[in-house]
């Protein structure tokens, strides 16, 4: 499924998706941008929250919740 997340922070955010069935995702996502990525039903998307030299896990969601609803009242 399509998938999409949005830096609502003011720091840099690094984001893995976890469980990946067949691909690896980890991304550098700058504050207020947003990331669209592909990912399984089951997968958890981790998100990272620091400076260049460390980072700590500040958060963990299931990427169902993050998934990309397409505006179809075209």
């Amino acid at each position: 499924m399509q998938c999409c997340y949005v830096n609502t922070s003011t720091r840099f955010q690094i984001v893995r998706v976890a469980d990946v069935s067949s691909n690896f995702l980890e991304r550098m996502i700058m504050p207020q941008a947003r990331l669209i990525f592909e990912a399984d039903r089951n997968d958890h998307l981790e998100i990272h929250t620091g400076s260049p030299i460390s980072s700590i896990l500040s958060d963990k969601i299931p990427c169902h919740r993050v998934a990309h609803q397409e505006d179809h009242s075209r």
